[in-house]
C-alpha cells in the first residue's frame, strides 16, 4: 500500500483510518488470551466489544490528533526550507541554494565520472540601474519578476534557475548539448525582449547572457568565471545579446538575432 503524503489532504483520513485499525486489533490481540479463559460466547462478545469500542473512541481521536499535528509539522518544516532556499521577490532560488544544487550535481558526476554535459548561463538585465533611476524601484522589481518569469517559461523541469544578486540570475542546464544551451539562452534573451511574460508587460527590457558549457568533470567555480567573463564581453559588444564558450576554451560565440 502506497501511503499519501503528509502534505496531502487526504494523509490525515487514511492515516486515522489505519492507526485506528491497527490499535483496534492490537488491543484484540492483547485480550486473546482472555477471551479464551471466558465461560460464555455472550462473555466473550461482550469483550471483542469493549476492545473495539476502546479502539475506535479512544486509538481514533489519538490517531486523529496525531496525523493532524504530523502533517502540520510537515508543512511547516517545508515552507521553511522554502523560505530558506527561495528568493523573496522573484520565486526561484536564492544564490545559496542555486549553488549548492549546482555544486552537489557537478560533484556527484566527478566522482561517479559520469559522461556529463551541460551549460551554466549567467542572465543580467540591462542598464537595471537606469530603469531603477528613471522609473522607480516597483518597476525595476517588475522587470525582475518578469525576467524570472521569461526564463522559467524557456526551461525543463530539470533544470535550475536562481537570483545571484540584484539583477543577475543564473540558469543551469545539465545534459544539455552547447547548441540547446545557446538556443535556450537566445530563446530567453527574446522572451525577455518581448516583454511580457505571465502577464507582467515591460518594454524595452534586455538581457545579457554569458553561458559556459561543459562535457564531463568540471568545478563550479570555473564554470561560473568563464560565464562571468562572457557576461562582460555581451555588455562590452552592446548588450541585448548572447556569448557562449565550451570550458576547454574552443569559442562558440554568435551575435544576437
Amino acid at each position: 500500500m502506497i501511503l499519501p503524503s503528509p502534505t496531502s489532504r487526504h494523509y490525515v483520513p487514511i492515516t486515522t483510518i489505519g492507526m485506528t485499525l491497527a490499535t483496534t486489533c492490537i488491543a484484540l490481540l492483547a485480550d486473546l488470551y482472555d477471551l479464551t479463559r471466558l465461560d460464555t460466547a455472550a462473555e466473550r462478545c461482550w469483550s471483542i466489544f469493549i476492545n473495539v469500542m476502546a479502539g475506535v473512541f479512544i486509538g481514533g481521536p489519538c490517531s486523529y490528533l496525531f496525523a493532524r499535528r504530523s502533517q502540520r509539522l510537515t508543512r511547516e518544516r517545508l515552507e521553511l526550507e522554502r523560505i530558506a532556499t527561495t528568493d523573496g521577490l522573484t520565486a526561484v532560488l536564492n544564490r545559496g541554494a542555486f549553488t549548492m544544487l549546482v555544486e552537489a550535481y557537478l560533484n556527484e558526476a566527478g566522482k561517479n565520472k559520469l559522461p556529463v554535459e551541460g551549460a551554466l548561463l549567467l542572465v543580467d538585465a540591462d542598464h537595471f540601474k537606469t530603469i531603477n533611476d528613471s522609473h522607480g524601484h516597483q518597476a525595476g522589481d517588475r522587470v525582475l519578476k518578469m525576467i524570472a518569469a521569461s526564463i522559467n517559461g524557456n526551461l525543463r523541469t530539470s533544470d535550475l534557475v536562481g537570483r545571484l544578486g540584484g539583477e543577475e540570475f543564473g540558469v543551469f542546464l545539465p545534459a544539455t548539448e552547447a547548441p540547446d544551451a545557446f538556443r535556450i539562452a537566445e530563446r530567453i534573451r527574446c522572451s525577455v525582449r518581448a516583454g511580457d511574460a505571465a502577464g507582467i508587460r515591460m518594454d524595452n527590457v534586455t538581457v545579457s547572457v554569458g553561458g559556459a558549457t561543459f562535457r564531463g568533470a568540471v568545478s563550479y567555480e570555473r564554470l561560473f568565471a568563464l560565464a562571468d567573463m562572457l557576461l562582460y564581453e555581451a555588455k562590452a559588444a552592446g548588450r541585448n545579446c548572447v556569448r557562449m564558450r565550451e570550458h576547454d576554451r574552443n569559442r562558440m560565440t554568435q551575435p544576437a538575432g
